[in-house]
C-alpha cells in the first residue's frame, strides 16, 4: 500500500468458501484505489487503522480481531482476513460466498437421513463442500496426481490432529504407486 514508504499487507481467504468476485470488487479494488497513491510517510497508524476499518471496503461487516483462533474460524467460515505491517490487529471482512451448487440427492446412493449433498466432477467444488461441512483449522487437503497420462488430481483429506499417521502414510504410498495410464473413477 502506498506510493512512498510502502506498507505491506496480506489478504487471506479460502478459495471456494469466500466469494472471489466479492473480494475483487469490494475488497481489492477499493483498497488499491484508496491507498495506491497515498504517501505513507504522512499516515499515522491510528488513522490508517480507522480508515481501513471504517472507510475503505464495500462489505456489510468489518471487524477487528486479535485472537488467532477467532481469526482462523472466521476464515474457515468464508471471511477474508487482512493483515497490515506493524498493526497487531487483523481486519475480518464478510466475504462469504463461493462455489456451492444447489443441494441435490446422489443418484448413485440413496440415504434415509442426513445431508443430501453429493460430489460433482469439479474437484474445487468438492473441496468447497467439504470445507463448508467441516469447519476445523486442522482439516488438511493434500493434492496428488495419479495416472501416467491423465495425471488425475486426487485430494487426500484428513483432520490433522485426529488422523492415524500410519494409515495416512500407507494411503499416500499406495497413491504414489498407481501406474495406470488413465484414472477415471475410484470407489471402494
Amino acid at each position: 500500500m502506498g506510493q512512498t514508504k510502502q506498507r505491506k499487507a496480506a489478504l487471506i481467504h479460502i478459495q471456494g468458501i469466500s466469494g472471489n468476485e466479492s473480494i475483487s470488487f469490494n475488497v481489492m479494488n477499493p483498497l488499491l484505489q484508496k491507498w495506491k497513491l497515498q504517501n505513507m510517510d504522512e499516515v499515522e497508524e491510528s488513522f490508517l487503522w480507522d480508515e481501513l476499518k471504517m472507510n475503505t471496503f464495500r462489505v456489510s461487516h468489518v471487524q477487528a480481531e486479535t485472537e488467532w483462533n477467532a481469526m482462523m474460524l472466521a476464515i474457515l467460515n468464508g471471511d477474508t482476513a487482512i493483515f497490515v505491517d506493524h498493526i497487531s490487529k487483523v481486519l475480518l471482512l464478510d466475504t462469504k460466498g463461493g462455489q456451492f451448487r444447489s443441494v441435490s440427492e446422489s443418484t448413485a446412493q440413496t440415504i434415509i437421513g442426513g445431508p443430501k449433498d453429493s460430489f460433482t466432477e469439479s474437484i474445487a467444488t468438492n473441496m468447497s463442500l467439504l470445507r463448508n461441512r467441516i469447519r476445523n483449522s486442522h482439516l488438511k487437503m493434500e493434492m496428488q496426481k495419479a495416472g501416467d497420462i491423465s495425471h488425475t488430481n486426487i485430494v487426500i483429506t484428513y483432520v490433522d490432529n485426529k488422523v492415524n499417521r500410519e494409515i495416512l502414510d500407507n494411503v499416500k504410498q499406495k497413491i504414489q504407486n498407481i501406474n495406470g495410464i488413465y484414472l477415471y473413477r475410484i470407489s471402494h
